[in-house]
């Protein structure tokens, strides 16, 4: 799983923004929506960003246990700096386990809110969804984040992060 300091920010419009950002892995940057797969990133982001925020305020009225026991262990996060940050939300993230859309959903491909990936885990956008929406609770903006969806070239090697 791939994450950046960035993620994709949505907009009105899908933008290329080639000329701002870097290449990254002989990549052209888009920002908006749709995004991948998924077309609701933005509201389904935000309903959990709503959650995490309301239960953050009142944890006895949460009605998700699961969250309450995700922001205790996040708590201490929001202290850290950036590069700190970054480095706690993926070892959280990644205790999960790598589950198929086809094993999870029963169906070929998904995209996972960041709740049902705290309930259900998931693959590697859900992972990179999920990150993102902790990093935005946590207080970073959402315009030093980036979201990166990478399509491997036919003939070109398979890489894969083993840490």
């Amino acid at each position: 799983m791939f994450l950046s300091g960035w993620a994709a920010q949505p907009a009105a419009a899908v933008v290329s923004s080639v000329n701002v950002q870097p290449f990254l892995l002989d990549t052209i940057e888009f920002r908006g929506v749709p995004l991948g797969g998924w077309y609701q990133f933005p509201d389904k982001v935000a309903e959990s960003l709503d959650l995490l925020s309301r239960c953050a305020n009142s944890l006895a009225r949460c009605p998700k246990r699961n969250v309450v026991s995700l922001l205790a262990e996040t708590a201490k996060m929001r202290r850290y700096e950036p590069y700190q940050m970054l480095a706690a939300v993926n070892r959280l993230a990644n205790r999960h386990p790598y589950r198929s859309d086809l094993e999870n959903f029963h169906k070929s491909e998904h995209w996972a809110s960041p709740l049902e990936f705290l309930i259900r885990s998931g693959d590697c956008e859900d992972f990179a969804i999920f990150k993102y929406a902790l990093l935005r609770h946590l207080g970073m903006s959402a315009d030093s984040l980036r979201i990166v969806l990478l399509r491997r070239k036919a003939g070109r090697p398979r890489f894969y992060d083993h840490t």
